[in-house]
């Protein structure tokens, strides 16, 4: 998706400069519909890139399995219900977004999280990821 934000933006450009050309020169009518035919393209795309990323269709996610310390754990397995986790790897799927702040959104996968189904970790108990493939 980051190449179509990108190759979406750089389309601008010729719209730019086509309504700059038009300015020059005003009376060439082929320009004037050049111009604004691709300036409507060009913003139907960019509205559809806006409308993909803003409803989340373009959000990173990574399969991984999760190390979390001791006290991470208990407190995951008494809150979703489990008797316990029987291992410091947990498999599911980790919002790549959320690694850079406090928390990291984790999505348990194939039921293996008890009652949970996504859950923040506190950043500080994630002892490892290891993507999976």
């Amino acid at each position: 998706m980051r190449i179509v934000d990108y190759t979406t933006q750089a389309l601008w450009i010729p719209v730019f400069l086509l309504f700059a050309l038009l300015a020059a020169w005003s009376d060439w009518t082929w320009l004037r519909y050049s111009a604004w035919i691709l300036a409507g393209t060009v913003a139907f795309v960019t509205a559809g890139v806006i409308f993909f990323t803003s409803l989340g269709f373009t959000r990173d996610v990574d399969h991984v399995l999760l190390r979390v310390d001791d006290t991470t754990r208990t407190a995951l397995a008494h809150l979703c219900g489990k008797k316990a986790f029987t291992s410091h790897q947990i498999k599911g799927i980790v919002h790549t977004h959320s690694l850079g702040s406090d928390f990291v959104i984790f999505d348990f996968k194939g039921g293996t999280g008890g009652t949970c189904q996504t859950i923040d970790i506190p950043r500080s108990g994630v002892l490892a990821f290891q993507e999976l493939h």
